[in-house]
């Protein structure tokens, strides 16, 4: 929120009180009007509007503020405007793969102090650990002295129960060789709790040092938010003065999401490739749907999962899953179908799970093509040679 004022003064010789109104320039809707005191000859009076909540969108945004006094014979002075220029805050789930331009929307970095805005040392890596296979993440080269930010976007975890998760790794300079920081060095994890104006170096989810670096292949941290609420920023810090080893701090897959008791969802092939793949077969021949379950969320649950046809909900099946903890999976298996009538037809999986938290994981679509005998020709005779024969 925005306190919002301005300085009203008589510019003319006649004593006057007057309106003052301001608006959005943009689209001149009103929403605010105060009166000064009556005024003589070049007095001033500060007037108060309250408060703007700036929306959450971000953005530039100009504020008008004018006086409305009648019969005024000099309008040039009416008129100040004031530029605002609102941040974009996120809510949960939010994430960065770095995969994109560098620097990604509304982060920043910084040097010695985190604020104003500046340059560092913190830049995108061709790949996560310099690994030469993976897609790109955020390094920076610790080496020599350091005091290097790279700070999030404003994310509003509002009263919810959150988590952070990222992929961090250590290797030496420009390779992937494993390396142990040295102890002049760390690497902190922060959270400000008051949308950036303020950070403190006690006030971290975690750090990394000579007793506790990363490994070259990359590690999977996960840590629970429910301590925070409101808008936070999350920054990665680097401070010390090591010279030896000459190393690389990685970082990837930033995400920030609620944290979810009740959540049972499906995963495609492309996801698990125990699930049923997009495949064809002939009229005649018995499928053998499948799925993979899985409990997103952190209550230990099984759930019904059933397969329908999506053109007409007709052909059906339900099978329960046993009962998994959080992060448990399960291939949920159902009795054969087999289709008489040519044709594309789409299947749907989906899970059941009362109370599910989350439906946009619940349901996973696989297409089957049934082709008749005749427009299959296959060498050498043998159709279990057809890709993706089940």
């Amino acid at each position: 929120m925005l306190n919002l004022r301005i300085a009203a003064q008589n510019f003319g010789t006649a004593s006057h009180s007057s309106d003052v109104t301001w608006w959005l320039a943009s689209d001149h809707s009103t929403t605010g009007t105060a009166t000064t005191t009556t005024l003589a000859l070049s007095d001033m009076d500060s007037l108060l509007f309250g408060t703007w909540t700036a929306p959450l969108s971000g953005g530039i945004y100009t504020l008008e503020f004018f006086t409305q006094l009648p019969g005024d014979a000099s309008l040039s002075n009416d008129t100040t405007k004031v530029i605002v220029t609102v941040e974009q805050v996120y809510s949960p789930t939010y994430i960065q793969d770095f995969d994109g331009a560098y620097l990604p929307d509304n982060w920043y970095e910084a040097f010695g102090n985190p604020l104003p805005p500046g340059s560092s040392v913190w830049t995108q890596s061709d790949e996560f650990a310099n690994d030469g296979v993976s897609s790109p993440g955020v390094k920076m080269n610790v080496y020599g002295t350091d005091n290097d930010w790279l700070v999030s976007p404003a994310i509003d975890l509002a009263a919810f129960a959150c988590e952070l998760s990222y992929k961090v790794a250590a290797t030496e300079y420009n390779n992937n060789n494993p390396v142990t920081m040295a102890s002049v060095d760390t690497v902190f994890v922060l959270v400000s709790t008051d949308a950036g104006a303020t950070w403190n170096r006690n006030q971290r989810i975690t750090f990394y040092t000579s007793t506790n670096s990363p490994s070259n292949s990359g590690d999977s941290e996960t840590f629970n938010l429910s301590a925070y609420s409101g808008i936070v920023r999350f920054a990665f810090l680097t401070i010390g003065t090591g010279t030896n080893p000459d190393m690389d701090i990685h970082f990837d897959d930033f995400q920030v999401k609620k944290i979810i008791g009740d959540d049972f969802g499906t995963l495609s092939h492309a996801d698990n490739n125990a699930s049923m793949p997009d495949t064809f077969i002939v009229i005649g021949d018995a499928i053998h749907p499948r799925i993979v379950a899985k409990n997103f969320g952190t209550t230990t649950h099984s759930s019904n999962v059933t397969w329908r046809r999506a053109d007409d909900h007709g052909t059906t099946d339900t099978a329960t899953t046993g009962t998994l903890a959080t992060g448990e999976s399960e291939t949920v298996s159902f009795e054969t179908w087999t289709p008489s009538t040519a044709g594309t037809y789409m299947l749907e999986f989906f899970t059941q799970l009362p109370g599910d938290a989350d439906f946009s994981n619940d349901t996973t679509r696989v297409e089957i093509v049934v082709m008749p005998v005749d427009q299959i020709q296959v060498g050498y005779g043998r159709r279990d040679q057809i890709d993706g024969f089940p």
